[in-house]
């Protein structure tokens, strides 16, 4: 089919290029006939010009007056002269037509031509990219065939070099292993005898509940302290065979750490050495480094600092001499290192309500109570999502606290009937908090919460201005009866 179209490709190139050449010719030669149509009627022209009488011509003599019979005569030639050149004139209109119909042929014909070439020039386009399109299907079938056993020859050698390869490196590091616990048999169940040893050491230190309160480190033995800073040395030594890889040993040793540093914490708040503080401020940080996303090493630093900054102002305070300068910068940078490590703790976990209690505490020691309240409020909002040692370690302390905020807001109220309803709102407050410990089932936390509020009452602070009847609802709520 493909030669047939070539074939009729060739006839129609050169059938185009004969009407061509007949079209180019039958322009010439018309013009040729244009040509001398216009020199015979030039000729006509001439001719009967001659026989016209000038313009201002005289007339003829008498002697050369026409008879009727040569005038008869001369009209007659007169009228076979323009019937012979009406003809002519028809002739070569006759002559002109035929030939335009011919041209108008020739066009046609050449136009048809013109379409039988295009025709065949897309058939054969169209017959080429088939069969260009039916060999690249049938070279690439042939390339995927081909590449299909190339890479499944390859899996398969792959496959048992890698079996062999695996046989080999366990055989070697069976032998390496036995090797190791030949020349070093300490080294022989090294990983569960670290990990049961930091499991050891983790119960040895107070868990994180029992730091809660500022007598944690009071109620401990002599015998106690003394394990923990033993234990201590040992954490610090099992610290070279901790890697960053083994994720289990390295939470248990952040936990180690963070264990560590509640102990110096809880001895600072006891015996107010600034040595403590800074130890407890370094383990959190080494806890934080080897869990950095924990909230919990960053709410522990915060009330670190927290706790330096109240203690430290009551050692200026009972010295009876003026605050310094020094002394009023480091205040204010303690407060800043506080707030933004518990800041960072709450941007970790919007629902850490120990650095919501701490954070409030540090806008109440900017005297800013509207801030503190704010917090506070806001952490107590979110109370459905503490869990039970939440509840019972924070929420307490974020209730009370707020207690106190409103109990020092009422003392700036504008008139006695303002103070008297902020008054009766801290009551309703504690109220409600020991009614919801009770709804959570929380016998650790309403017991807790019944001896803060016992101690704050015999602080006589916050709660000094509260009217005897706020006092005995208090006393009420605290009862043995009522726990």
């Amino acid at each position: 089919m493909s030669g047939f179209y070539k074939v009729l490709l060739w006839i129609t190139s050169v059938a185009s290029a004969l009407c061509l050449s007949l079209v180019i010719w039958s322009v010439i030669y018309s013009a040729s006939l244009t040509k001398a149509d216009k020199n015979w009627q030039q000729k006509t022209d001439e001719e009967l010009q001659s026989l016209r009488p000038l313009p201002g011509a005289k007339e003829s003599a008498p002697g050369g007056v026409l008879t009727a019979e040569q005038k008869l005569e001369l009209q007659q030639s007169v009228a076979g002269t323009r019937a012979l050149l009406m003809a002519e004139i028809h002739a070569a209109d006759s002559d002109e037509r035929a030939i335009l119909d011919r041209l108008i042929t020739l066009v046609g014909v050449f136009s048809a031509i013109l379409g039988l070439c295009a025709f065949a020039t897309v058939r054969l386009a169209r017959e080429d990219a088939l069969a260009q399109q039916n060999r690249i299907e049938k070279d690439l079938k042939n390339f995927k065939e081909t590449t299909e056993g190339d890479l499944k020859a390859f899996q398969t050698k792959t496959e048992g070099d890698l079996k062999a390869l695996t046989e080999r490196t366990g055989t070697q590091i069976d032998e390496f292993r036995k090797q190791i616990w030949s020349e070093l048999p300490e080294m022989r169940n090294l990983k569960e005898s670290l990990h049961s040893l930091m499991l050891e050491l983790e119960r040895t230190i107070p868990s994180e509940s029992d730091w809660n309160e500022a007598v944690a480190y009071d109620r401990l033995s002599v015998m106690k302290r003394e394990s923990i800073l033993i234990a201590e040395s040992t954490v610090n030594a099992l610290q070279i065979f901790v890697s960053r890889d083994a994720t289990s040993n390295v939470a248990t040793q952040a936990r180690l750490y963070s264990a560590l540093a509640r102990f110096y914490f809880g001895r600072f708040r006891a015996n107010c050495d600034e040595a403590d503080a800074e130890r407890a401020d370094l383990y959190a940080r080494r806890a934080g480094e080897m869990e950095p996303e924990a909230s919990s090493t960053d709410r522990l630093r915060g009330a670190i600092a927290t706790a330096q900054y109240r203690i430290l102002k009551k050692k200026a305070a009972a010295a009876s001499q003026p605050v310094s300068q020094k002394d009023t910068e480091r205040f204010d940078a303690l407060l800043a290192k506080a707030e933004g490590f518990l800041k960072l703790a709450m941007s970790k976990d919007g629902s850490d309500a120990g650095a919501a209690v701490n954070l409030a505490l540090v806008a109440r020691y900017r005297d800013d109570l509207d801030r503190a309240i704010q917090v506070s409020q806001d952490a107590i909002d979110k109370r459905g999502e503490m869990t039970s040692q939440n509840v019972q370690k924070y929420l307490p302390s974020l209730y009370l606290n707020l207690a106190c905020y409103l109990a020092r807001k009422a003392e700036n109220g504008p008139d006695a009937k303002m103070q008297t309803e902020k008054r009766n709102e801290v009551v309703e407050l504690l109220q409600e908090a020991m009614k919801y410990l009770r709804e959570r089932k929380n016998l650790e936390g309403v017991t807790a919460f019944s001896e803060m509020i016992l101690r704050e009452n015999q602080r006589h602070d916050a709660f000094k201005n509260l009217s005897k009847e706020n006092l005995d609802a208090l006393d009420a709520l605290v009862t043995p009866e009522n726990i």
